[in-house]
């Protein structure tokens, strides 16, 4: 049985699909342009403006920014040629649908019309039924790209107001490396989001002198759910850090609060460590990021790290103690980085740091990424020597 024809839209669905958009029609011709307005306004169109001439057809088309332009190119003064090329100079014009109407029959001219920047070129006089099928489709081909316009300074402004939010709950760089420094490491930071925003944040906090805190979280999902769930994980993590000290005890606490999150699943792989000076050691605890890393006397080893990454309720993990000696570092880093790199991360930060000095932009590199990249390392730093003092021989 053969399939019923699709009808076609009624004369009101057509009506209302135009109710909306703008046609400029620039023309001389008087007579052409009652036309024009006649099978402009049978289509729907909800706003048809005219200009008589090209210079005022470049007034309008700017004050207007219209779906579509109808646009004659025998015209005195400035022809249609020379309006479609001043159009598409125009950013507010630049895309619009301009269709030229030619008497010329000649493929040159036809040709012209599209070099100058004509989105079709309609030959006079008009075939009716073409007419309408042309423009109609032009306009729906305009009204899918406002569509997709709009979608996007709408998706642009939710990521900016994202960005926003993330830059806020992140460490100014500057202020943690001083405050690193103030307690006798050396901070380096380098990250590369994989979209416009991502999922990976960073703390680090000042426990008691000489004693930080030291937290990487690479929240799932990529670009605006990543960020969005990034900043879920750091809402929750606010009020566990003031009852947790224990990076163990913090990271079961924050799996457990992630399981009963009312918005949904919510998972995330984080990295907590506590960086003792005045100790020499290091106590942290890891689900999900890859292994840190501890460079020491000229060689780099993967730590102990755990497995899932948090948010199930049943993850179990271990407090792990190290000994952090003057110019050891340590390494932390997202599942991003390995991804990135064709060779084993702790044979690449052995080779890098034996031959000179660690920089982690350079590490991350520019190539293109497919997830968001976070590199963290810090230095153990010699205590500076006091200057001795001055003696006087007589």
């Amino acid at each position: 049985m053969k399939p019923s024809p699709r009808p076609a839209p009624s004369s009101a669905a057509t009506t209302a699909e135009f109710a909306h958009t703008t046609v400029l029609i620039i023309d001389d011709d008087p007579t052409y342009r009652f036309l024009l307005r006649g099978l402009c306004t049978k289509l729907g169109i909800g706003v048809i403006e005219e200009a008589d001439d090209g210079a005022r057809g470049l007034e309008a088309a700017q004050r207007l920014n219209p779906d579509m332009i109808l646009l004659d190119i025998m015209m005195p003064g400035i022809n249609g040629i020379e309006v479609c090329r001043a159009l598409r100079a125009q950013p507010e014009t630049a895309n619009t649908a301009i269709l030229i109407q030619t008497g010329a029959a000649s493929e040159s001219e036809r040709m012209e019309g599209f070099n100058a920047g004509a989105t079709d070129v309609l030959t006079k006089p008009l075939n009716l039924a073409e007419f309408t099928v042309r423009v109609r489709t032009h306009l729906r081909n305009a009204l899918y790209t406002r569509e997709l316009t709009d979608y996007r300074e709408r998706l642009a402004t939710h990521i900016e107001i994202a960005r926003g939010f993330i830059e806020g709950v992140m460490p100014d760089i500057a202020a943690a490396q001083d405050c690193a420094q103030r307690n006798g490491f050396e901070l380096l930071t380098a990250q590369r989001t994989a979209e416009e925003i991502g999922g990976d944040i960073w703390y680090l906090h000042e426990i008691a002198p000489g004693k930080l805190l030291l937290l990487l979280i690479d929240a799932s999902a990529h670009g605006l759910a990543g960020a969005i769930n990034a900043l879920r994980v750091d809402t929750l993590l606010r009020e566990l850090r003031l009852h947790h000290a224990d990076p163990k005890e913090l990271l079961l606490a924050l799996d457990n609060a992630m399981a009963q999150s009312p918005c949904g699943r919510l998972f995330a792989a984080v990295t907590a460590a506590i960086l003792d000076n005045n100790e020499g050691a290091i106590w942290y605890a890891a689900s999900g990021n890859p292994y840190p890393i501890l460079y020491r006397n000229n060689d780099a080893q993967a730590l102990a790290s755990g497995g899932l990454p948090l948010g199930s309720g049943f993850v179990t993990l271990e407090l792990n103690r190290i000994d952090f000696d003057y110019d050891d570092v340590l390494v932390l880093h997202t599942d991003g980085w390995p991804s990135q790199i064709d060779v084993n991360p702790a044979v690449l930060i052995k080779h890098v740091l034996n031959t000179g000095a660690l920089n982690p932009d350079a590490l991350i590199g520019s190539d293109p990424i497919n997830d968001d990249i976070t590199l963290l390392t810090i230095r153990r730093l010699r205590p500076c020597k006091s200057p001795s003092s001055a003696t006087t021989t007589t």
